[in-house]
């Protein structure tokens, strides 16, 4: 279960999707850790992957254009 949940959760995250690919991710880390143990090569990969997806999310999120109308950077 958990591999398919990391899979799940790299193919939204390459298709564009971080946000939907976070609770996937999230679910395979916490069955590894659960299953195999917080140092398992398994676990560690889980962990990447979800850091990989919050950091896509977090970079879309920077690369929206504000929509306030001005620009909010410093002149």
């Amino acid at each position: 279960m958990s591999w398919l949940c990391d899979r799940t959760g790299a193919y939204l995250t390459l298709h564009g999707r971080p946000d939907t690919a976070l609770p996937y991710h999230h679910r395979a880390l916490t069955l590894n850790t659960h299953d195999l143990g917080p140092d398992h090569p398994h676990t560690l990969t889980s962990r990447n992957n979800l850091a990989a997806a919050r950091a896509a999310r977090d970079h879309d999120q920077a690369a929206q254009p504000d929509d306030t109308g001005t620009d909010a950077r410093p002149a």
